[in-house]
């Protein structure tokens, strides 16, 4: 069996801040399926990147790193598509560019994580801004 020493990392799932002394000495010798690990200099990690979720090793933040990531991305690509809408835009290339791009940005995995509610409202807000543009609606309309 082969692993990729590039992307393998141990994290461990706690509750607390710090991992206990006792695990952490079980870590520097684990072994898996008679390999060694001590060859790939794998690390203990505080968040991971697994299929595009970044998971926290604080179970009580487990997707707090995510979610942060993730309205960075959103208002990025909000901005990005109201750039590109005017206020002679068609409403449908409008609906559409804004469902193609950020729609699709923000389903990617949410069925696995849990949002706030205030993640789900700067989301939100990301994602009317430029639909607002397109229908030609003042910015301080509320959503």
């Amino acid at each position: 069996m082969s692993f990729s020493k590039d992307k393998s990392n141990i994290m461990c799932f706690r509750r607390g801040k710090t991992l206990p002394i006792e695990i952490e000495s079980l870590i520097s010798n684990m072994r898996l399926s008679g390999h060694n690990l001590d060859e790939f200099s794998m690390c203990v990690v505080n968040e991971y990147k697994y299929l595009g979720i970044t998971f926290n090793s604080n179970t009580q933040s487990l997707y707090s790193i995510h979610a942060r990531r993730l309205v960075q991305k959103i208002q990025f690509q909000s901005y990005k598509v109201s750039r590109s809408i005017s206020y002679d835009t068609p409403i449908q290339v409008g609906i559409t560019l804004v469902i193609a791009i950020i729609r699709r940005v923000i389903g990617y995995g949410l069925s696995f994580i849990h949002l706030t509610k205030e993640v789900q409202r700067k989301l939100q807000s990301s994602l009317v801004r430029p639909l607002k543009k397109g229908l030609g609606l003042p910015r301080i309309v509320s959503t």
